[in-house]
Order: C-alpha cells, then sequence, then structure tokens
C-alpha cells in the first residue's frame, strides 16, 4: 500500500503570475515535490526562472512548462507540453516567449483581434477604467501569454458591460457551463465564459457568433518540428497533451491520429490526465521507447474546480505519480536519447 504522504508529481500544472505564491503553497501542502508549470501559448521566460528558484527554496523542483496548440495537415487540433527546459536558451526565448523577437508583431495582432472579438461581437467595452489598469496594461506590455483570458476578464471589470454581461450569468449560458457544471460565480468565471467564446460558436448565449480558428486566439501554430528541435535543444523534452481529449467538436481526438503524431518525433505522451494512469497509453508509448507523464491539468484560477493539485478529479480514482520515479524516467530518458 502506498503511504497517503508519498511525495508526488504533478507535470499538468498551470501556471501564471498572478498565482505564484497560491501555486507553490499548494504543491507544498499536498506533497508535490515535483511541479511542471505550464504556460499556454507563450511562456514568459523570465517569469518561469523565477517560479523556480522560488520552487528551490521550497524544495520542489519546478520543470519549466509550456502547452502549445498545433495542426495537422488534415486540419485537427492537438496540443503539445514542453517541460524541463531551460528558460535561459535563447532560440526557445525567441519561439514561444510574447517578447521574443519573432513574436512581438504576432502578439500585436492576437491582441487585436482578441479585443475586436469583445468589442465587435459580443458588444463589450474595453475602455480603461481603474478597476482593469494594471490588467490592460499587463496585456499591451507582452506580460501576459493568456491574453484571450485577461482581455475578457479586463471587460468584466469594467462597470459599463454590466448590463452585458448579464447574459452570461443567465441559465441560457448553461450549455458553456456543462464543463464546470455551475454557473459563474464572480469576474474570473465570467472571463472564462468569453474566453471560451473565442474558440466556439456552440452557444446557447449567442448563436449567431462565427466560430473563430483556434489560431486567432493563441497566434500562428508553429511548425511542430521546429518547436520540438528547439526545446530539445534547451534540454526539454516535449509531450503530446491528454490523447483522449477532443478539443473541438466534432473533430477525432488526438487519440484517434496518435501515430501520426509520434512520427513527428515527441519524445512521449500523457498517459495520466487527472486520472490514474491510462493502460493503453501507457502501453503504445513504451512500445515505442517513449516517455509516460501527465498531470492533473490543476489552475489555480479557477474557483471551485473538480481538480486538485497532485491528485487529479476530485471526482475518480486518486491520480498518484510517484516523484522520485518521475524524475529518474526523464533523466533515463535524456541518456538513452543523448547517447
Amino acid at each position: 500500500m502506498r503511504a497517503k504522504e508519498a511525495e508526488r508529481a504533478d507535470l499538468h500544472v498551470h501556471y501564471d503570475t498572478l498565482h505564484n505564491g497560491q501555486l507553490l503553497q499548494t504543491a507544498t501542502q499536498n506533497r508535490v515535490v515535483v511541479l511542471g508549470a505550464l504556460q499556454r501559448g507563450m511562456v514568459q521566460m523570465d517569469k518561469m526562472a523565477e517560479l523556480v528558484e522560488q520552487g528551490e527554496a521550497l524544495g520542489i523542483t519546478v520543470l519549466p512548462g509550456a502547452e502549445i496548440f498545433f495542426k495537422t495537415p488534415a486540419g485537427y487540433h492537438f496540443e503539445l507540453i514542453a517541460l524541463g527546459f531551460d528558460p535561459q536558451n535563447p532560440r526557445l526565448h525567441d519561439l514561444i516567449d510574447p517578447r521574443g523577437n519573432s513574436n512581438l508583431s504576432m502578439t500585436r495582432e492576437k491582441v487585436a483581434f482578441q479585443s475586436r472579438f469583445l468589442q465587435q461581437q459580443l458588444g463589450l467595452d474595453l475602455s480603461p477604467v481603474p478597476q482593469n489598469q494594471a490588467i490592460l496594461d499587463k496585456v499591451h506590455s507582452g506580460e501576459t501569454a493568456e491574453t484571450a483570458y485577461y482581455l475578457s476578464l479586463a471587460a468584466t471589470l469594467n462597470p459599463a458591460n454590466e448590463k452585458t454581461l448579464e447574459q452570461y450569468t443567465s441559465e441560457r449560458s448553461g450549455k458553456i457551463w456543462q464543463h464546470y457544471q455551475r454557473r459563474p460565480q464572480d469576474q474570473g468565471d465570467l472571463a472564462r465564459v468569453l474566453y471560451w467564446l473565442h474558440f466556439s460558436a456552440d452557444s446557447a448565449v449567442r448563436p449567431d457568433l462565427k466560430a473563430e480558428s483556434t489560431y486567432r486566439v493563441w497566434g500562428d501554430p508553429l511548425d511542430p518540428r521546429k518547436f520540438i528541435e528547439v526545446v530539445r535543444e534547451a534540454n526539454g523534452v516535449v509531450v503530446i497533451a491528454h490523447p483522449h481529449f477532443q478539443h473541438v467538436n466534432g473533430e477525432p481526438p488526438p487519440y484517434k491520429f496518435l501515430p501520426e503524431l509520434l512520427q513527428l518525433g515527441v519524445d512521449g505522451l500523457e498517459g495520466y490526465y487527472a486520472t490514474p494512469l491510462q493502460a493503453d497509453l501507457a502501453k503504445i508509448a513504451k512500445e515505442a521507447g517513449k516517455l509516460v507523464l501527465g498531470g492533473s491539468g490543476y489552475d489555480p484560477s479557477y474557483h471551485p474546480s473538480n481538480r486538485k493539485l497532485g491528485f487529479g478529479d476530485i471526482n475518480t480514482r486518486d491520480m498518484f505519480i510517484p516523484a522520485r520515479e518521475v524524475l529518474e524516467q526523464i533523466e533515463e530518458y535524456h541518456a538513452k536519447t543523448l547517447a
């Protein structure tokens, strides 16, 4: 039997700079000593380096991470997760930091599109007011990778949007909230409703909206092979995120085209995603000589949440990833692939 106090790893934890202290405090409380801290779309490398140092002071090994959207030639969406890379690597900084030389113009274009979506299609006011000025400054200065969410949050904090936002707290928004099994309770919840509307028109709130391609939220898709190459150069590994998860309604989940994804040269896949190890995924990875990683999908900005850091979905059996073993697995893989 496993001792309840055994040290855990969780290699799929969402991180933003507003929740540094809370994230590490929760990890300490839950006996998580190996933490994969992911930023979506782009990564603030300087902030990630700071989190690594803060984790070291608490006895937590923080593996810098990125979760990036890609598309197959057939147009299907999937995500890759980079873990354990050196945030000081200049090529990786240029590739996925919003302030990297190759990303400055794309970041501005992405923010402009997201702003137009909120203003023109949702009828929201994005004017700066005392309640949202700091957040808008953060977005426009390139200090956050998750621009769609923070622009949405800025809209919810503007008193001029109060009446417009009422529709998103009504029963008509229930279709969006099936995933959360509750109605929006605060500005953060409302921001997530607006955020998800960027992805899909499948909403009882605004059925007239045209569904927008994912890249409009995250930016133009990177070349996955280049991404893998640069992450490896920075001493990281790249795995396929949650293969059973369906990103867009009507599309097959990545599990359906795993052979194609494995041929990209990834280092493994997530065999855990808020659940105990999924045997079918572990078998595929091990037969291909690949890593089997994963985590809870915990996001400290979600309150309440069915995800518990280090434990996974609270409605399923305990997701236990032994900390020492997962580090040894990555080290052995590095030694084998670099030999």
